[in-house]
């Protein structure tokens, strides 16, 4: 018994040293930093004539309009809006009719076809602006597993194919001036 009893104490003691090593004043630290990056798209030019179209007619842009990520490494989701300007005509969603004219708008690699453009796909004067996601303001199938081709998460420097598409009126009784419209391409951090 006085020999586990000494075993114990000497146990103890041990224990008790070993604390006492491994014991250590503690403090920390908080660690902040600024991202000097800051969400950033540009396009590359103030503006875009579609030429001439007939009444009834449509017009897809034959010069692609880049949409640049120029953030430097920050991923952005896009949203489209569209502002029809005074007077004239008016900006309709769906097949224009009088004094009415529609603009559709995709991201696409190559020059969509007309068929390409769904209802999903219209802007709409005064309308806040809608996401832009995989089928929104995107060619169906050409989303990011077939070619890499929708339009939001996308990582710094990196540009997007943006096509709009003119659905001239049936018809006019007024005159529209030019610029008749401007399409709003607005970035957030994604």
């Amino acid at each position: 018994m006085k020999n586990q009893m000494r075993c114990l104490t000497a146990l103890l003691a041990v224990c008790m040293l070993a604390g006492h090593a491994w014991a250590a004043n503690s403090d920390d630290v908080a660690l902040s930093v600024t991202v000097s990056n800051s969400v950033s798209v540009t396009l590359p030019t103030a503006t875009y004539d579609f030429a001439s179209v007939a009444l009834g007619g449509q017009s897809v842009n034959t010069s692609a309009l880049g949409v640049d990520n120029d953030s430097g490494g920050i991923r952005e989701d896009y949203s489209l809006s569209m502002v029809d300007s005074a007077g004239g005509w008016t900006a309709v969603t769906g097949v224009p009719s009088t004094d009415q004219y529609a603009i559709q708008a995709v991201f696409a690699s190559t020059q969509p076809a007309h068929a390409d453009f769904a209802a999903n796909d219209d802007l709409d004067d005064g309308l806040a602006a809608a996401a832009a996601g995989d089928t929104a303001f995107a060619v169906d199938g050409w989303v990011a597993a077939d070619k890499g081709y929708d339009a939001k998460d996308r990582a710094g420097t990196h540009e997007r194919t943006l096509w709009l598409r003119l659905r001239m009126p049936s018809d006019i009784t007024v005159s529209q001036s030019n610029p008749f419209a401007t399409v709003w391409v607005s970035a957030a951090a994604g």
